[in-house]
């Protein structure tokens, strides 16, 4: 397997994305996608079903190739490396779905986002070799670091298929921050959750953004909590970019109300 063409640069920006076009067959679901985020920024796509948030955010994590055009993580291409090797430059996700693993305690959950960082090999962690016992030593300390960060220390060792909904997403969330990424990718963090839930999950982000510093993109579909929570919003239609600017640009656009919210009058 190749090296990647190079490591991640400081000045360049965490996500930049330029005339990314990505065809199946005759569909094309995205033609000519362009936007950057600054680095510490909480940058929103939004848009109507089908208007290619979730293949974007594929693209982005290299889970598709793009047809034309480039992904750039920090000055890396990311158009080629493969997803488990855009998650060792840095980029972690999370899925719409829960996808947890409901055999394991929350803690065991959060330990598999450490996978891209374990030092030890196989063997010396079925000899129970002293490098691999301090390895698992530092894997654990890291996970429940990152419990810490949302809250959830003191569920660390219950099973996570007890767990609320709303919970279970936290613990994604957490599983996500384990791997200790630069550039996190949420794919709809707040979907099936109740008003409550919605609050918690997004003071959590905001949090992760404020204390760690990391650059977050997110789909989401709660256009008045994204206006509240993000620096910039892309608006997505039918694959193409319709307008990209801050909260109060994106509300007054007429473009995206007719489009996104059916005519006109400001989304409530």
């Amino acid at each position: 397997m190749p090296p990647l063409a190079a490591e991640p640069l400081a000045f360049a920006p965490p996500l930049q994305v330029s005339a990314v076009t990505l065809s199946f067959g005759a569909v094309t679901a995205l033609r000519n996608v362009s936007f950057a985020c600054a680095e510490g920024s909480i940058f929103a796509i939004v848009g109507p079903n089908g208007a290619g948030k979730t293949s974007l955010l594929n693209v982005v994590s290299g889970a598709y190739r793009p047809t034309a055009g480039s992904v750039r993580y920090f000055g890396v291409d990311l158009a080629r490396p493969r997803p488990h090797r855009v998650a060792a430059l840095g980029v972690a996700r999370t899925f719409q779905n829960v996808a947890l693993f409901a055999g394991l305690s929350v803690l065991e959950n959060v330990l598999v986002g450490r996978h891209v960082h374990t030092g030890a090999g196989f063997f010396a962690y079925g000899l129970g070799w002293p490098t691999a016992r301090a390895d698992d030593r530092r894997q654990r300390a890291a996970a429940e670091q990152a419990l810490d960060v949302l809250g959830l220390g003191a569920l660390r060792d219950l099973p996570v298929e007890t767990l609320p909904y709303g919970v279970k997403k936290k613990v994604e969330l957490a599983r996500a921050l384990a791997a200790q990424p630069r550039l996190l990718l949420l794919d709809e963090p707040l979907a099936g959750m109740n008003a409550e839930e919605k609050r918690e999950i997004a003071a959590a982000v905001r949090a992760i953004r404020d204390r760690l510093g990391l650059t977050v993109v997110m789909i989401e579909h709660d256009f008045p909590l994204v206006t509240a929570l993000a620096d910039r919003i892309l608006v997505l239609d039918h694959g193409e970019v319709l307008a990209e600017g801050t909260p109060a640009e994106i509300r007054q656009d007429p473009k995206v109300l007719e489009a996104y919210f059916g005519v006109a009058g400001e989304p409530a």
